[in-house]
């Protein structure tokens, strides 16, 4: 009896333990250190603005952004094809920078325009496409996507 009182306690600490180091909250070293959280805020006749708002979950040590690019955009058609990116023929002043927001628990939006056209200069047709944001942070880039419609 006394074996099967330990192994349940044993069992229900075990549970508990894994519960906790896997939850996403604030602080915990499990968390991812950003949640990025994409839009489209604004879609005009001439561009689109995207924005990524993020949140700091935990700090990583010797973080930083290598120059003054803080967010890349790679734009794919609905066959997955790169038609466009932020960086195309751009030249970065190279200065370190801070990845924000600096604070846990503090957010940062980032926003970013595209013109509607492909790294040529021709205009793209409406459609489905994909767009990737890019933190082109050091030691580890952080990036989500996001399918949209475009106008």
């Amino acid at each position: 009896m006394k074996s099967i009182v330990y192994l349940t306690f044993v069992i229900a600490f075990s549970l508990a333990m894994n519960s906790c180091s896997s939850s996403n909250y604030a602080g915990n070293s499990a968390a991812e250190p950003l949640t990025l959280l994409p839009s489209v805020k604004e879609q005009k006749s001439d561009y689109i603005t995207f924005a990524v708002k993020v949140v700091r979950n935990r700090i990583v040590e010797g973080e930083y952004l290598p120059s003054s690019e803080d967010l890349r955009i790679q734009i794919s058609d609905s066959n997955g094809k790169l038609i466009w990116n932020s960086n195309h023929n751009m030249n970065f002043m190279m200065a370190i920078g801070n990845v924000k927001p600096i604070k846990i628990g503090d957010t940062h939006e980032y926003t970013l325009e595209w013109n509607k056209s492909d790294n040529d200069g021709k205009k793209m047709p409406s459609g489905i496409y994909n767009a990737r944001l890019i933190i082109p942070a050091q030691p580890n880039n952080y990036s989500t996507s996001l399918a949209f419609k475009l106008e």
